[in-house]
């Protein structure tokens, strides 16, 4: 996924991260035995949970204080230019970006369609997250995530989850993108990218470090891309009544930007719901969209969406759509062998029944269930409960290990934390990157 990902790691007794280079050779034999696991097969290595840590969180790729090589210089980079330390998921935020300005770069010509293509045609080698490209059907061919814990009150890495190529992963044809689109087009002038992102609630932390990741892959150009200037416009996709994104808002953003021939990229959104609204719009538009957070599945992943998808997004027929950052069948699966590693044996999961939520914990309670995980109970919660004390009273007679929470801090997930504690619910709580933000920190008082 990353360069750094060819550096593979496991926790010790104490949950630190060890790297093979530097273990002791009295530890050589056993160490080879566990690295093969958790590098090259399917499980993971059987490791007891980090002592004293209670929540653990998947995310897609590694956070930002793991990143090597490039993705090191984009850390380093960011917090030069802006002061701070970014979210996880500015990276993907920078490297969408990046895409289009290669694509720009490669057609030589403000032609939608001859960009669509130069996008779909992707492929980087040893860059910020390591080597990749896109798979026909616009997925990342990115599968390795980490896990990670929350200790005194920060992110702290664990592990690395998962790796190994994606299914679709192998080199693609080359088009010939002169041949594509209107050879009329304009070769000089401005082009504008856009983003859609929640920049209004809780969710505007994370979404304006993605925002600070897309200025700064700009910014590189010098503000000229080739014989084009460049312009960009961030537009937030949340309103101040929902406190979150809006659907009214987000279709009104695609539509405005399907609708102005000077708007080339349109890089979202940050909610997979809001995908499944612009999609179709900009589809239409034969308009190309990035999104540097999306995970839900059935937006690139026939079979394992819904019945329609993800055909119902692309009306045209033609792929416009690509999302840079791993999707929910890697990440459900591996939160569940992660935990089957940790030695749990009995889990009660939780949904906010939306569609990144439920459709997350619908593929971490498959797996468990192959893994011989017993799910003692599963049900979904309302995002805007004031408090779930007695739901969490309810899952303590269940006994689990482990509570598994499909949900996002914007719906709730540092409330059920609070009360898992409020009650004495003796269980570790595990979540997916929707909660992979300091906002979530602060919310669960951790």
């Amino acid at each position: 996924m990353r360069a750094s990902h060819q550096e593979c790691r496991f926790p010790d007794e104490k949950g630190r991260a060890v790297q093979r280079k530097r273990l002791p050779r009295i530890a050589a034999a056993l160490a080879a035995l566990l690295l093969t696991a958790a590098c090259g097969g399917d499980k993971q290595p059987t490791v007891a949970a980090p002592k004293g840590d209670r929540v653990f969180i998947t995310f897609g790729g590694l956070p930002p204080e793991e990143l090597k090589g490039k993705g090191a210089d984009f850390v380093a980079a960011y917090k030069a230019k802006f002061g701070s330390t970014p979210e996880g998921y500015a990276i993907y935020g920078y490297v969408a970006a990046q895409v289009a300005i290669d694509a720009l770069r490669r057609t030589g010509r403000a032609d939608r369609e001859a960009l669509r293509v130069a996008v779909s045609e992707t492929e980087q080698i040893d860059g910020p997250l390591g080597s990749w490209r896109f798979t026909t059907d616009g997925d990342t061919t990115l599968t390795t995530m980490s896990g990670n814990t929350v200790r005194d009150g920060k992110f702290a890495f664990v592990t690395v989850l998962g790796g190994g190529a994606a299914a679709g992963s192998g080199a693609r044809a080359k088009t010939d993108l002169a041949t594509i689109g209107d050879p009329a087009a304009p070769k000089t002038g401005p082009v504008k990218f856009v983003s859609s992102l929640p920049l209004t609630g809780s969710a505007s932390a994370q979404s304006g470090t993605i925002v600070n990741g897309i200025r700064l892959a700009l910014e590189e150009t010098g503000g000229k891309i080739g014989d084009f200037s460049v312009a960009y416009e961030s537009w937030d996709d949340a309103s101040a009544k929902k406190g979150d994104w809006d659907p009214e808002v987000e279709a009104q953003n695609a539509d405005r930007a399907a609708k102005d021939p000077s708007i080339h990229f349109y890089l979202g959104t940050y909610n997979s719901g809001a995908a499944k609204i612009a999609m179709p719009i900009l589809n239409q538009a034969n308009l190309v969209m990035i999104s540097p957070a999306n995970t839900y599945t059935g937006l690139t992943k026939p079979g394992l969406g819904e019945p329609n998808e993800p055909a119902v997004y692309r009306p045209t027929g033609k792929v416009n759509y690509h999302r840079v950052v791993p999707a929910d069948d890697i990440q459900g699966k591996v939160g569940a062998e992660w935990m089957k590693a940790m030695g749990a044996k009995r889990v009660y999961v939780l949904d906010d029944r939306g569609l990144y939520g439920k459709g997350i914990a619908d593929v971490f309670v498959a797996t468990a269930e192959e893994l011989g995980l017993t799910v003692v109970g599963r049900e979904g919660t309302d995002p805007k409960a004031q408090e779930y004390r007695s739901l969490m009273t309810k899952i303590k007679t269940a006994n689990p290990d482990f509570v598994y929470f499909g949900g996002t801090t914007q719906t709730n997930a540092g409330q059920i934390s609070k009360d898992m504690v409020a009650v004495g619910l003796d269980a570790k709580l595990m979540l997916p990157d929707g909660c992979f933000e300091q906002a979530f920190i602060s919310a669960a008082g951790l």
